[in-house]
């Protein structure tokens, strides 16, 4: 009927052997090092980075944190913990 959903799915997470080669062999240590960037990225570019982070992790938080200040200001602060 065709190729299994595994098979398929192997194919194309393991890609055939030597179509990596131009990154590095496999005993190559030197490939795997983190070393710096000989150009650095746009300080605009980082800045977009740091807006994205800030609005998507940081902003959720500070508001759930704004809601739960503002309730226990209006309930007082022995109300916690009670539904």
């Amino acid at each position: 009927m065709g190729v299994s959903t595994t098979h398929g799915f192997a194919a194309l997470t393991f890609p055939r052997p030597g179509c990596c080669v131009p990154f590095a062999v496999a005993g190559d240590r030197q490939a795997w090092r983190l070393r710096l960037r000989r150009r650095r990225l746009p300080g605009r570019y980082l800045a977009g980075i740091a807006t994205g982070i800030t609005g998507l992790v940081a902003v959720p938080y500070a508001e759930e944190l704004w809601r739960c200040a503002r309730d226990r200001r209006q309930r007082g602060p022995r109300s916690l913990g009670v539904i």
